[in-house]
């Protein structure tokens, strides 16, 4: 197998070789979405493990980090909703969301991804640097503002070379195949960009 070349020093468009020859899920409760713009507004709806009694309906809280805000009991009395506040530091990242009533803890900590509607992602690595034309490798891509907009339209895009499923794994980090390309015998770079939604993709990353 040939190896790949060692990572170029200089910054570029983020490129894979090919060599040819925060969902949100916790033991049975969640959120959704799991993501909110970074200035909040977002009404969240929070699954939780077990029915809330009566003595826990009311003060019922969602904690985003150390901010709380008022919650409300859906009918069906499993999951909650609330409105989600601002991103703190104003900038996307992820927060730790759970639920209280009086203080007493109605759920494990969740993860929400906030992002910034305004602007895509942004890529900055991927790992392996390099993967066989003809034998698809599970790929690490990491950068900013990634957030599961359409789960299952995710996309990984290989210039020239097509597209593959990705997956959402945090506000930094995605993961998907990279392409199989059949017939070819030079070992090439190509540029990759990542699509939330597939349609809109995100500009060539740089490294």
């Amino acid at each position: 197998m040939s190896r790949a070349p060692s990572a170029p020093a200089a910054r570029g468009p983020l490129l894979l070789v090919l060599l040819c020859g925060y969902a949100s899920r916790v033991a049975g409760q969640f959120i959704k979405p799991a993501f909110a713009d970074v200035h909040g507004g977002n009404l969240l709806h929070i699954f939780l493990p077990k029915n809330v009694t009566e003595e826990y309906a009311d003060q019922l809280q969602c904690h985003f980090g150390s901010h709380a805000v008022p919650a409300v009991l859906f009918p069906e009395r499993t999951s909650v909703g609330c409105m989600v506040p601002p991103a703190s530091d104003g900038r996307p990242g992820k927060v730790g969301v759970s639920v209280t009533a009086h203080n007493f803890p109605l759920s494990e900590e969740m993860w929400l991804a906030y992002y910034n509607i305004m602007s895509g992602p942004t890529l900055s690595s991927v790992s392996p640097r390099s993967a066989q034309a003809s034998q698809p490798v599970p790929l690490r891509v990491r950068g900013e503002n990634f957030a599961p907009l359409e789960p299952g339209k995710m996309k990984c895009r290989f210039r020239g070379e097509g597209l593959t499923n990705a997956t959402f794994v945090a506000h930094d980090e995605i993961m998907c195949d990279s392409p199989l390309v059949l017939n070819e015998e030079l070992s090439r770079t190509v540029p990759l960009q990542i699509s939330l939604d597939g349609e809109i993709f995100s500009e060539m990353g740089e490294v």
